[in-house]
This record gives C-alpha cells, sequence and structure tokens, in this order.
C-alpha cells in the first residue's frame, strides 16, 4: 500500500506534459513486452494479430466519424 501512495504522491507532483510521456511510455514498454510473450508463444499469435486489426479498426472508425463531422 505504501508504494502505491508513493506512486500517487509522484504522478500528481508532474506537469500534464510528464503525465503524458509517461503513460505514452508505458504502453510502449508494454507493446513490446506482449509482442515478446507472442513471439516465444506461437500458439497466442492468432489472439495478437486479431487484437492488431481491431485497434486498428476503431482508430479508422474514429478517424472517418472525425472527418465526417467536419465536411
Amino acid at each position: 500500500m505504501q508504494f502505491v501512495k508513493k506512486i500517487t504522491t509522484f504522478l500528481k507532483s508532474r506537469s500534464r506534459l510528464d503525465l503524458f510521456l509517461i503513460k505514452a511510455g508505458t504502453l510502449v514498454v508494454a507493446y513490446y513486452m506482449i509482442r515478446i510473450a507472442f513471439k516465444f508463444l506461437p500458439f497466442l499469435r492468432p489472439v495478437f494479430i486479431w487484437a492488431r486489426k481491431l485497434i486498428s479498426q476503431v482508430i479508422l472508425t474514429g478517424s472517418e466519424w472525425i472527418l465526417e463531422l467536419m465536411g
């Protein structure tokens, strides 16, 4: 519990840019860790491919919606 309290205090004292960079860095590291895990567990590769396609589709749909909204 003490560890969580220290992390919370640390994050509250950071600027918005710092928080963005911390979150982005964490996501990049998590992505590469998942890629490495799927390299050693080839039976999970279809799940990883499906997840990438799903994320791409969500981004494309959101972009399409925004572009239509802008005309």
